[in-house]
């Protein structure tokens, strides 16, 4: 029976929203935008009757406010069907071509605005801004903006203000703002910038444009909408939350970012997902091609032997030893991000990724006996994350909870805490000769601390060649009870140290303790020897054991690599730059030489982006993550933790 019997309600946003029964069952019909309160203006494409390609001379508002006004001859056109979004008309409008403008909405600094929308191409310009008035200018925009998106500004730009060269594909993007408090963009949902409204913000002033920021030419864009919502209040998360799922079950608009959304800003792309990329050849694969991107780099390996292999079931190229890719076309500067599972500990020699030529540049290593990760030129290179022993110390004990102490210490101002305070003018010293008897510094952390690399600075005396009281062989070891030692790392010997030199040393055992102790046996640079040290360091570092997981590198010519793991912070390689000129890669999954070797594990997918784009990298971490089912290793502050791009 379709007769509608009688009704029933449930407050929705503070309003209510009804719900039908059909003979004995309750229907609840989809929230709409005015099921929230205050919606003063609500487009919708899907309500438009035309035909395909039929001009837009009107858009109703649905909401509360004034109807729109559109500029521009000719009108914006609908677009239907297949030209729509899942299978929804969409409102097209061509730069100057139909721009809508609202005025006069009684919007001010306090709303929410949501909306679904895209730019059908990459022409700079303004898709949802305030009216910039000659006698009145808020300056707003959500999402698009010139050759961008992920981008918003209220009277500022949001932060943190990372540069994304614009995507055709559609977006969901939700802002909000008051008066007093902080503005917001949402990108599907998840919050990518704020800012703090400033006070003399005009807010949208009554005002909000579709394409370009006035009634004139000025800053139009290319672009397209399916659904526009404006509210005249900062809408509680809650309340935002449910029309972003309106939108997005009605428009099914947001689906997994792919790398060709970046345009000309995607340089190559090798997804062992794509069957059609690979050529097997012999035993293994002849060739993997890009599949997409604006530079034909080349993957390929003409000798069969050294083939690496393929598993469609897997969707991953793997390397064994011996195994390995040769490089055409490689840029001068890159980001590299990939899904990989490098070889287990177990394996003998280094495990490499990217390879540059017998020159060197852009190596990704991960050296075996202790995964440490990180690069090669004249010498490993850790990649470091974070400082674990003090910089700020003025005593032995201060600040808590440090505490450094010394086997036994020369008179003032010779103290231990001096290698802890960040001057490179003060330092330890020993109180006896090394010839006479060992001596140890010691750091207690306060707490256990994983350590992977540590920094040591001699005595800075610039009156010989050599530092005087210089560590010429030394162990460190690591405690939790400050009785049981762990031997970490041993130096037999070092070449003499420039004046101010600092050297950093990688551990033998990557661990983690709280208690660090340098046993200094022999000295250089004075006799009878002594042991001094201006600055000890102990640092973190990316380490990469035999699983799974998502790895980055910013690397170019003439330039120190940076590299990150799992959507982690960028961070630096200790160790010298890149030479100029060697910067082509050569090799990828090996070592470049014949007999190829070091090979690096299993690789499903990596992807070139041009150097230092740092949005782009955190879309293409996202993406990765979420296709390949990694996202859990995603840090909290992520971008797309939650949601895929």
């Amino acid at each position: 029976m379709s007769t509608l019997n009688y009704a029933d309600k449930i407050a929705l946003g503070g309003q209510y929203a009804s719900a039908v029964y059909a003979g004995s069952v309750k229907v609840w019909p989809l929230l709409v935008p005015t099921d929230i309160v205050g919606c003063v203006i609500w487009l919708d494409a899907s309500k438009l009757t035309m035909a395909d390609g039929a001009a837009v001379s009107a858009w109703p508002n649905l909401g509360s406010g004034p109807q729109p006004t559109i500029f521009g001859s000719p009108a914006p056109v609908l677009r239907k069907g297949a030209n729509g979004l899942n299978g929804l008309p969409v409102v097209r409008i061509t730069a100057t071509q139909g721009r809508v403008r609202f005025t006069g909405t009684g919007v001010d600094k306090d709303y929410t605005l949501i909306y679904v929308g895209r730019k059908w191409s990459l022409r700079a310009g303004r898709v949802v801004t305030a009216s910039i008035l000659a006698a009145n200018t808020p300056n707003i925009l959500w999402g698009f903006w010139s050759d961008r998106f992920e981008c918003a500004y209220v009277e500022g730009w949001m932060t943190p203000d990372t540069v994304v060269t614009a995507t055709t594909q559609w977006r969901l993007y939700s802002g909000d703002t008051t008066a007093t408090g902080t503005a917001r963009l949402f990108s599907n949902g998840v919050q990518i910038r704020s800012h703090p409204t400033p006070p003399a913000a005009k807010g949208l002033n009554g005002t909000l444009n579709i394409c370009g920021h006035d009634n004139t030419s000025t800053e139009d864009a290319d672009c397209e909408i399916a659904e526009l919502v404006l509210y005249n209040r900062k809408l509680s998360d809650a309340e935002r939350q449910q029309v972003e799922s309106y939108l997005r079950t009605k428009w099914n608009a947001i689906s997994l970012f792919k790398p060709t959304d970046l345009g000309s800003n995607l340089v190559s792309w090798f997804d062992a997902a794509n069957a059609s990329s690979i050529m097997l050849s012999g035993s293994g694969v002849l060739a993997w091609t890009s599949s997409g991107g604006s530079v034909a780099m080349g993957l390929q390996q003409i000798t069969d032997a050294y083939r690496p292999r393929y598993s469609a079931t897997d969707k991953v190229v793997s390397f064994a030893e011996g195994q390995v890719f040769s490089v055409s076309n490689s840029p001068a500067s890159f980001d590299a991000i990939w899904v990989g599972k490098p070889l287990s500990s177990a394996t003998a020699n280094w495990r490499t990724l990217l390879r540059g030529g017998a020159s060197g540049g852009h190596n990704v290593i991960i050296e075996p006996s202790t995964s440490r990760f990180g690069t090669y030129y004249a010498g490993y290179a850790q990649a470091g994350v974070a400082i674990q022993s003090p910089t700020n110390m003025t005593s032995n004990n201060t600040p808590a909870p440090y505490v450094a102490s010394a086997s036994a210490t020369h008179s003032p101002p010779y103290e231990p805490f001096y290698s802890f305070d960040n001057n490179a003018a003060t330092y330890s010293h020993s109180a006896n000769p090394l010839s006479t008897v060992a001596y140890w510094i010691q750091i207690d952390l306060g707490s256990p601390r994983r350590v992977v690399q540590y920094v040591y600075q001699p005595r800075p005396d610039g009156a010989t060649a050599v530092p005087y009281q210089q560590w010429y062989s030394w162990s460190l070891a690591g405690s939790n009870d400050a009785a049981n030692w762990t031997t970490v790392d041993i130096v037999p010997s070092v070449p003499d140290f420039a004046y101010s030199e600092r050297r950093a040393y990688i551990c033998d055992i990557v661990a983690t303790f709280r208690y660090w102790r340098w046993t200094v046996t022999v000295g250089t640079g004075y006799d009878p020897a002594y042991a001094a040290a201006a600055a000890l360091e102990l640092y973190d570092g990316l380490t990469w054991d035999g699983v799974r997981g998502i790895g980055c590198v910013r690397s170019a010519d003439a330039m120190s690599p940076i590299m990150s793991r799992d959507g982690g912070p960028m961070v630096g390689c200790n160790g010298t730059a890149y030479p100029a000129g060697g910067a082509a890669l050569a090799s990828f999954g090996g070592f470049y030489g014949p007999p190829p070797s070091q090979a690096w594990g299993e690789v499903n997918e990596i992807i070139f982006l041009p150097y230092n784009l740092e949005g782009a990298r955190q879309m293409v971490e996202g993406y990765l993550a979420w296709k390949w089912g990694l996202q859990s290793l995603l840090p909290a502050s992520h971008p797309h933790k939650l949601v895929a791009p």
